[in-house]
């Protein structure tokens, strides 16, 4: 049989293993054909199975590099050649995950020159299947200022991190999907096995509903992008902004259009256009003429970063109209990124560069139903194409940053992110591998003390991190944004999950930690509050704020602190006997308590009120 011997597709040229373990290589071949592997000195062998698949394993190799993987099985050869072996960590979850370098802000990107040989990256593709998959359409590339654009900011952020205080080759292998549910992620055995969440199964057996097809640009005929164009009845709106947030509830197409004056001196040449991102597709005009588009043939579409080039010869001094037609598929649609992502400048003086975020005018083109679908996928299809195809590839570990599409159901949350966790584990079968978990930061309205589903999911991942065995969890209260649920900051994301790695995954007891609520103490209209990992104290900048108390009413309100060493003491005139204390329990709450070494407490609470 020809071309019968194939690895599989986790392993290529260019890739890392894992250190510290025996090398496990697997794939097809010739039934009862003897496969020979050999790397570094090392070899191993197998014979392919009636099914015609094969696995092998060869003794640890020492790290460093670059070796070359040999594998043959009678006159069929594969050679695998700038093989590294360093640390592997799986990057994985929804959005917050997948936003690339590409779409962090300036002073979060690396050097667009600087290429990191010994980081190599991983990529896997959104695609799902009902059935559990065998491979992916990935391949493994050095981290190339190209190849990193592309991939996980928090992953590349937190594997630089690692490469420079370890030293050894690290490799990121990078599968996520934006506003899927941990249900997605979880093989479909787990979830049958776990009776509260068997029911999870039925939902991912119904169809799926199609997401809208835009039937074609109907607006720019009737003159909407002309700059003539009388706007005077339109809606005024101010960007950037999710348009269903403002109330309207649709999808389908809206356009958005802002009078621009332009200088003499601009007007002499081509001008950059910097929207930020828009969800999901747009058209983008500049007095009636099209500068561009971005749609379903871009990977990412709804994350990317529109920068448009607008020519010379469609800019006139004075009075000009940029003109946006924004298609919505299903979910929330409009402009995502910070209203700093929206200008417009000289191309040749991008420091002259002037906001166009603030009032712009909108009108309806066309109204859909609204289409909501949980997560977009359903239970087990993403495990199925995403990570099956990978597991048992050795793995330093995970990192996991997901939450955002299960805060509804944040006490579901205490069992399906374990009962994930101890699937994958299971798969891999090399014990409890480090599974590092992000926090969802602060996002949204500061909504009520005593019922905010974002804080429940909060504590949800915090006692699942406590509860599992090497798990460990990084706080991000404090570098979130309030009106963009993928806040820019990715790089002190990666910093912080660098760090619990060298606490879990690597022995370094004094790795930096966020300060975690300990026990308290009521006396009389005083509550003392204490700390683990507070050494060095607590600080604030400015007074302490986001600590609330309750009485026996459950009615919360905000407490006066004094930070005394490692504890606060909080009172309140307005409670004057307190039975509960929490802090930063709102979606996007107040929080100005640090550890000594700047790292902010994990937000808490003292009761179990439902």
């Amino acid at each position: 049989m020809a071309d019968a011997l194939k690895l599989g597709s986790v392993f290529g040229t260019n890739m890392v293993l894992q250190r510290g373990r025996p090398v496990r290589v697997w794939g097809t071949g010739t039934p009862g054909e003897t496969v020979e592997a050999v790397i570094a000195g090392r070899r191993g062998d197998a014979v392919v199975s009636d099914k015609g698949t094969w696995l092998l394993e060869l003794p640890e190799v020492p790290a460093g590099g670059p070796y070359e993987l040999h594998v043959e099985s009678g006159s069929e050869i594969a050679r695998l050649t700038n093989v590294l072996v360093g640390d592997v960590w799986l990057c994985s979850g929804q959005s917050n995950m997948g936003w690339t370098i590409a779409n962090v802000g300036a002073e979060c990107a690396p050097s667009p020159a600087k290429t990191h040989p010994t980081i190599r990256l991983f990529n896997i593709p959104k695609v799902q299947s009902p059935e559990p998959q065998t491979e992916v359409a990935a391949k493994w590339e050095a981290a190339t200022p190209e190849a990193i654009e592309t991939f996980s900011a928090v992953g590349f952020f937190f594997g630089r991190e690692l490469q420079e205080r370890l030293d050894v080759p690290i490799g990121l292998i990078h599968s996520s999907w934006g506003g899927t549910t941990a249900e997605a992620w979880t093989p479909r055995d787990a979830l049958a096995a776990e009776p509260s969440l068997a029911y999870m199964l039925q939902i991912a057996s119904e169809p799926l509903p199609e997401p809208h097809v835009d039937p074609g640009n109907a607006g720019v005929a009737q003159g909407w992008a002309k700059r003539e164009t009388p706007d005077g009845d339109w809606k005024p709106i101010t960007l950037p902004a999710l348009w269903q947030a403002t109330g309207m509830m649709h999808n389908g197409a809206v356009w958005f259009r802002k009078h621009v004056r332009i200088p003499a001196r601009w007007a002499q040449g081509p001008l950059t256009l910097s929207l930020g991102a828009v969800d999901d597709f747009d058209v983008t005009y500049f007095n009636g003429s099209e500068v561009g588009r971005t749609g379903l043939e871009t990977p990412g579409f709804w994350s990317i970063e529109r920068k448009y080039t607008i020519p010379e010869r469609f800019v006139r001094e004075g009075d000009n109209v940029i003109a946006v037609r924004v298609f919505d598929q299903w979910g929330n649609g409009g402009f995502v990124s910070q209203p700093t992502a929206m200008t417009i400048a000289p191309a040749d003086s991008p420091g002259e560069a002037v906001s166009i975020a603030g009032e712009w005018a909108c009108r309806v083109e066309l109204e859909l139903p609204q289409r909501n679908v949980p997560g977009n996928v359903p239970a087990a299809v993403l495990y199925n194409a995403m990570i099956h195809p990978i597991a048992g590839f050795p793995v330093a570990g995970v990192i996991w940053y997901q939450g955002e599409s299960n805060a509804s159901r944040a006490r579901e949350y205490r069992t399906l992110l374990p009962t994930m966790i101890r699937a994958w584990r299971q798969r891999w079968e090399t014990g409890n591998f480090p599974f590092l978990i992000v926090q969802l930061a602060n996002f949204g309205q500061p909504d009520r003390v005593e019922s905010s589903p974002w804080a429940e999911l909060r504590e949800a991942q915090h006692i699942v991190a406590r509860d599992e065995p090497n798990c460990g969890i990084v706080c991000a209260i404090d570098i979130g944004e309030a009106r963009n649920i993928h806040p820019y900051n990715k790089l002190d994301v990666g910093r912080r999950l660098a760090l619990e790695a060298l606490r879990v995954a690597y022995g370094d007891r004094d790795a930096a930690r966020s300060p975690t609520y300990r026990e308290h103490v009521v006396e009389g209209s005083n509550v003392t509050v204490r700390f683990d990992h507070a050494h060095g104290g607590l600080k604030s900048d400015g007074p302490v704020r986001g600590v609330h108390l309750a009485g026996e009413d459950r009615v919360f309100h905000p407490a006066e602190i004094t930070i005394t060493g490692e504890s606060i003491v909080a009172r309140s005139p307005a409670v004057p006997r307190p039975v509960a204390v929490r802090y930063a329990w709102q979606g996007d709450p107040e929080n100005t308590l640090r550890g000594a070494g700047g790292l902010p407490v994990f937000p808490f609470r003292t009761d179990e009120w439902a």
